[in-house]
């Protein structure tokens, strides 16, 4: 109860903005299937979708594609203070329509403080991606892109980012966009069900790794997001359409492992 009570605090602290400023689009939509017409499975009797291509997260970080050099500390550290932001990664691993390369950057939001320091946000808001709950502490982890052209750098904003990342043509293109507006995560397994029976409580009859379909205009995925609040894996289908644009097809609970093993 007091875990929901402090993202509840959050979403009032930051009614200044529309939610979908920088809260996933998830968050706000209804389970397909209610909570109250759930049913458990037990793991005998689920079916597992066995696939071709295999996506997961660490497919996004594989591959450096450049690094912020030592004597460019003095450049990206104004932008690290100005817009209050806790880590900037030294690594880039893809690259912007322009080719330039982008770099992850973390803000952290903790839920308590004073007014005055929840304040200071609203300016730093245009630059979050998505927000998601940091581990089981009382804070939350926004995600920002810097990009470098030459030897400036710049925090982008949700509309930058829009744009320097579409159009959308391939389908790990597809995936990392969704990762950073949502937060959500491709899985190409669900070993440890098997692995560690009797902490999990099932709720679909089929598993169904990450499987990615591209149309003429747009590409329709189901992907991941785990809550820590209060154990869930949710699976989301969303119809990305290649000019940044996306709709939420479906969301159901997949599993949540039991209290005791994640408190």
């Amino acid at each position: 109860m007091k875990k929901c009570l402090l993202f509840y605090i959050l979403l009032s602290v930051f009614s200044f903005v529309p939610a979908q400023e920088f809260f996933p689009k998830h968050f706000g939509y209804k389970l397909t299937i209610l909570p109250s017409e759930e049913k458990e499975v037990k793991l005998e009797n689920v079916s597992f979708v066995a696939i071709n291509e295999r996506f997961t997260l660490f497919d996004f970080y594989k591959n450096k594609v450049d690094s912020i050099p030592m004597s460019f500390e003095a450049k990206i550290m104004p932008i690290i203070e100005k817009n209050n932001l806790l880590r900037v990664d030294r690594y880039a691993y893809r690259k912007s329509k322009k080719g330039n390369p982008l770099y992850e950057a973390e803000s952290r939001i903790w839920v308590g403080y004073n007014n005055d320091y929840l304040k200071k946000h609203k300016r730093e808001i245009p630059y979050w991606l998505s927000v998601h709950r940091y581990g089981f502490a009382n804070a939350f982890t926004a995600m920002g892109i810097v990009e470098q052209h030459k030897n400036k750098f710049k925090l982008w904003d949700k509309k930058a980012a829009v744009k320097g990342l579409t159009p959308i043509e391939t389908k790990e293109e597809a995936l990392y966009f969704l990762f950073l507006m949502e937060q959500v995560f491709p899985d190409d397994n669900f070993n440890e069900l098997c692995e560690k029976k009797g902490i999990y409580k099932i709720y679909t009859d089929t598993m169904t790794p990450t499987i990615i379909k591209e149309e003429k205009d747009y590409f329709v995925t189901n992907l991941f997001y785990y809550n820590v609040v209060d154990g869930s894996l949710f699976e989301i289908v969303y119809q990305l359409y290649k000019n940044g644009k996306y709709n939420i097809l479906s969301k159901k609970r997949i599993y949540i492992i039991l209290e005791e093993e994640w408190e």
